[in-house]
């Protein structure tokens, strides 16, 4: 009650259940290790005054995870899910 947290998630959790957090990061094709890399180069590249573009930063992000396994193709929408996730 203290921390208005509803009794069904306190359940579940309890009860072996992830976090919402935990699950969406479970869907996503790429690591948290890879997203901190492409964030850091996008990052360098713009105070460097090369900012990237939408289909820059996608074919990064497709050529780090190819390296890792070749069978993932990232989505149309991945730069927007991303940039989401990355606000800064």
């Amino acid at each position: 009650k203290d921390f208005d947290v509803p009794h069904t998630t306190l359940r579940s959790r309890i009860l072996g259940a992830r976090s919402i957090k935990a699950f969406n990061n479970s869907k996503k094709n790429t690591t948290d290790k890879e997203e901190e890399l492409l964030k850091n180069l996008a990052l360098v590249n713009a105070d460097r005054g090369f900012g990237l573009d939408r289909a820059q930063l996608h074919s990064m992000a497709q050529s780090i995870v190819a390296a890792r396994d070749p069978s993932i193709e990232l989505g149309v929408c991945w730069v927007d899910r991303f940039i989401d996730r990355h606000t800064e």
